[in-house]
């Protein structure tokens, strides 16, 4: 019996399957097997890995059914201690499976994880994109799932047992995500490995990029059940999913945003519970998740009752303090070749009458755009976009405003000179900076802030580390800010109090 079995469930993958088996069988240790499984494909899949000699590679078919079926019919005609994931378009990265393997093998805190996964090299698009080097303490993954998905499913290595204890995978969009959540709740123990496991390809024949296959995911109902009952065990509230809120027909935009409040409030509440960094990260996440389904919901109007379930009992919607929203256009939900458009005017408009900043900021759409492409004429033009935008905005400008930064739209640039942006910091929409601004790390390379929307940053102003500045607040001149600001808070410059001679 092999200790460890590589379940791969492969359908049309003729051009890639390949590479992803050879780097598979590359990094497998001598006591595993390489199992895949062809799912109806139409196909040269299978014989492409036929052509693959390895005594540790074993095929099977079946007519189609789908992933969570395919995955079921693995884990039942296999029998090892631990099973691990692997997609037909993906490569394994050198060491992923002994990394795995010692981290289920430790004992923790009286305990062994159950399931262990890694972070991801994205590539397929453009330049690879590579991710914060964050791992994820079990005690801190359920918190991580209420946010979004924190993890790649075929970088999955888990028990046998804990698969099978929780019923395995179910039928339905999102199969993955579903199963965590009910692995959560059971009390599993979940852990990310930060070290990079995987090249994870990302092209458009891809089922998770349709918008239909979202929209069904975020619509399930037994992913809105996992997700309630994990959230009612660590929040003490059963909340709806993020997404599934941000497209809730039956809300307007105002009792959305209440909703949201009030689940952030419930989560903030349970962050004392969790290490300082641990909190550090899931503020930022949470604050990533804010900007995101602001995003996404727009403007609306019209009052209606809304309800808030909270254990057994119901919590009646009161009215609140909200920083004014001043979400544009480009806000709203639009089709995908409306939203660069969109963008680029919220830009405009925000910096009417600097025309330096408009054209920095319409060059850094640009190469953004065309660095998310695929292709060689895509490569080629963003080489060429990107670098001299660089030096233009760097070298003469002095404008460190990084093509992956991730910024929302109607940045105002007032005055741009000296200006300092880490790449991996997150700038929301309506966001004011002013000269001399510095946003960046302060220990880690990606240990940066987060901005969220319609907040305003004073004249050399420094904000660095893994820090929350909320919506709307105020950051006065020469501040430095290393913790957390409050939405809507001001923030004073050190020379804003002063005493007078002889006083």
């Amino acid at each position: 019996m092999p200790r460890l079995s590589v379940l791969m469930p492969a359908f049309n993958a003729e051009s890639t399957i390949a590479s992803a088996v050879r780097s598979t069988l590359r990094d497998l240790p001598k006591d595993a097997e390489l199992v895949v499984l062809d799912d109806g494909s139409s196909d040269g899949t299978v014989r492409v890995v036929e052509e693959l000699s390895d005594p540790r590679l074993k095929v099977q078919t079946q007519p189609n059914s789908g992933v969570a079926a395919s995955l079921n019919a693995l884990l039942n005609s296999t029998d090892s201690e631990y099973v691990a994931r692997m997609d037909a378009d993906d490569v394994v990265l050198p060491g992923r499976f002994r990394r795995q393997l010692e981290a289920l093998s430790e004992r923790n805190d009286g305990g062994h994880l159950d399931a262990v996964f890694t972070t991801v090299i994205a590539w397929g698009t453009g330049i690879p994109s590579f991710p914060r080097p964050s791992g994820i303490q079990y005690r801190d993954f359920g918190m991580h799932l209420l946010l979004t998905n924190p993890v790649a499913h075929p970088t999955l290595m888990a028990r046998r047992e804990t698969i099978l204890g929780a019923g395995g995978y179910r039928n339905i969009p999102s199969e993955d995500y579903e199963l965590w959540l009910r692995l959560a709740r059971a009390g599993a123990r979940l852990g990310r490995i930060g070290i990079p496991g995987l090249a994870y390809r990302f092209h458009a024949n891809q089922v998770t990029a349709s918008t239909d296959w979202r929209r069904q995911s975020w619509t399930n109902p037994e992913v809105a059940k996992a997700y309630a009952a994990l959230s009612d065990a660590l929040l003490g509230t059963s909340a709806t999913r993020i997404t599934s809120l941000s497209i809730d027909e039956s809300l307007t935009v105002k009792e959305k945003r209440e909703c949201f409040n009030l689940f952030a409030s419930y989560f903030e509440r349970t962050l004392s519970e969790h290490s300082p960094a641990a909190q550090r990260a899931l503020r930022r996440k949470l604050a990533e998740r804010r900007v995101w389904f602001e995003q996404q919901i727009g403007e609306d109007s019209g009052p209606k009752t809304i309800r808030f379930t909270a254990g057994a009992s119901q919590l009646h919607m009161i009215q609140r303090h909200q920083v004014p929203a001043r979400l544009n256009e480009s806000r709203k939900e639009q089709p995908p070749d409306e939203q660069p458009r969109a963008i680029r005017a919220a830009d405009s408009v925000a910096n009417a009458a600097y025309l330096k900043s408009r054209l920095v900021l319409r060059w850094f759409r640009a190469a953004q755009r065309w660095r998310g492409r695929r292709g060689p004429l895509a490569r080629a033009l963003f080489l060429l976009i990107g670098g001299t935008y660089k030096f233009v905005t760097e070298g003469l400008l002095g404008i460190e405003l990084p093509v992956s930064t991730r910024v929302g739209p109607g940045l105002r640039l007032r005055h741009g000179f000296g200006v300092v942006v880490n790449p991996a910091a997150s700038i929301g929409s309506n966001v004011m900076i002013r000269q001399g601004v510095t946003i960046g790390n302060r220990k880690a390379r990606d240990d940066c802030p987060v901005i969220e929307d319609d907040v305003e940053i004073g004249v050399g102003a420094v904000i660095v580390g893994a820090v929350t500045v909320g919506r709307g607040a105020r950051i006065g001149p020469n501040a430095v800010v290393f913790r957390d600001v409050p939405r809507g808070a001001v923030v004073y410059s050190p020379s804003a109090s002063f005493k007078l001679p002889g006083v």
